[in-house]
């Protein structure tokens, strides 16, 4: 399992979405100008390798988290809920633009499939000196160790 290539492949997935700047790991700020930051970061816990110890994969935990302007604190609602809804074709889905479909999700192969377990509640954020509202979506994948 490649730790570097599995979130970058991640964030080349959310970048199908309009409108929203992809970060690939924890940053000191991020920039939305008019639009929505989107980082992908290790969840916790990140690496469970006991699959992998007997033969078989280990978990991979990730975090997508949302960050948007709370300038207009109704309009944040209404782009976070844009943002984690899913299957009903809407275009600024996360989960549609993740998961498209029910076939498995491999991100060009480096993992056997992916999960979108969970959306947390809207919660403050900070990045620098500017707050936002935001939204935590945990993401679960199973891959398979490498052999040199």
């Amino acid at each position: 399992m490649d730790l570097a290539a599995i979130p970058a492949a991640l964030c080349e997935e959310l970048r199908t979405i309009d409108n929203v700047r992809v970060y690939d790991g924890y940053q000191d700020a991020v920039f939305t100008g008019t639009g929505i930051a989107v980082v992908v970061r290790p969840g916790d816990p990140w690496v469970d390798y006991l699959g992998a110890m007997s033969g078989g994969q280990s978990t991979l935990r990730y975090v997508i988290e949302i960050a948007v302007q709370r300038a207009n604190l109704r309009s944040a609602q209404t782009r976070l809920a844009e943002l984690v809804s899913a299957g009903i074709g809407n275009t600024r889905s996360i989960y549609d633009a993740v998961k498209p479909d029910d076939l498995p999700q491999t991100l060009g192969g480096l993992v056997s499939d992916l999960v979108l377990r969970q959306a947390s509640g809207m919660t403050d954020k900070q990045y620098g000196t500017f707050e936002y509202l935001g939204v935590d979506i945990d993401v679960e994948m199973q891959a398979t160790r490498l052999h040199a």
